[in-house]
């Protein structure tokens, strides 16, 4: 998954106006809007986002995916892939096959 921020020079002027960040988070000045429910842009102040808490939300959403993406690709070292593995349990699971390269465990053994 590749995310991309509103300032970044390689999305088009569509893709900047329903981005994540921005999506909602203007009132539509534009009296009798042509484009109704598909505008980008909030008409009644109860569709209006708040554009920094949109901003959080959408980097927040980009680290969970970063980090559960990265912890797949260090559980599926040994040919195991644990699913939605935390840090912890990653670290574990890579100590023991460290050990268990050097000897110094039994397999299935967490010391």
């Amino acid at each position: 998954t590749t995310f991309y921020l509103p300032d970044d020079d390689i999305l088009s002027q569509q893709e900047l106006s329903f981005h994540p960040t921005r999506y909602l988070t203007e009132l539509c000045t534009t009296p009798h809007c042509r484009y109704g429910k598909f505008c980008c842009m909030a008409h009644d102040k109860e569709s209006l986002r708040d554009r920094a808490k949109a901003m959080e939300e959408y980097l927040g959403h980009e680290r969970e995916v970063q980090i559960s993406a990265r912890s797949k690709r260090l559980a599926a070292i040994g040919g195991r892939l644990l699913p939605e593995s935390s840090a912890s349990e990653v670290a574990s699971f890579l100590l023991q096959r460290f050990k268990q390269k050097l000897g110094t465990t039994s397999p299935g053994v967490n010391r």
